[in-house]
């Protein structure tokens, strides 16, 4: 959970999945990169340790209430949390994690505030190993109440896996898609 409060620890050999426990006698088993899902797992977390080190929400507030907020916590039969952490000038971060081998689209998820969401990493991808479907396009809220938020966005879970948005700036491609879909649906009701 490198993206729940607290500081991380990765021990001898974790960071690229050794099979091996780790024995102070031997050295670590690096030749284990030799194998492809070895160095799909060493690119994932190393993907995952520069995205802690470039978020400030991810560990700046990590002992202050402030910098976690539940969003889903009693999601028993789908198996997924979601949560915001927050950065001390405010920035966040929406974290949904799966803990099932469903894949889950379209899948409504609440968010701390309307807006325009982007997807800037998910476990899904294709080079840690995954399918590779991922949320592409920006996600724009709509006023529709969901865990208990007035607002809230569709989504595609991974299985198994983690995705994290961030909300963004009012984005032109994402006004001229609105704008689109206005006029197809403005065009489809005068019929």
């Amino acid at each position: 959970m490198y993206t729940h409060p607290g500081k991380k620890l990765l021990f001898m050999g974790q960071d690229f999945g050794q099979f091996n426990e780790w024995w102070e006698e031997k050295s670590l088993d690096w030749d284990e990169l030799s194998n492809e899902r070895n160095r799909m797992l060493h690119r994932y977390m190393k993907d995952l340790n520069a995205l802690y080190k470039k978020e400030p929400a991810l560990y700046e507030l990590d002992y202050n209430p402030d910098g976690f907020e539940w969003i889903n916590n009693i999601s028993a039969d789908e198996c997924i949390v979601s949560y915001v952490r927050r950065a001390k000038n405010g920035d966040e971060l929406l974290v949904v994690v799966s803990f099932t081998p469903v894949l889950r689209e379209k899948y409504k998820i609440g968010v701390p505030s309307a807006g325009q969401y982007k997807e800037i990493f998910n476990s899904n991808a294709k080079k840690y190993g995954g399918t590779g479907k991922l949320n592409s396009r920006v996600r724009v809220s709509e006023e529709s109440e969901c865990d208990n938020r007035r607002n809230s966005i569709h989504i595609t879970v991974p299985p198994l896996g983690i995705c994290i948005f961030r909300k963004v700036e009012q984005d032109e491609d994402v006004e001229k898609a609105e704008e689109s879909k206005k006029s197809v649906t403005a065009k489809k009701s005068k019929k």
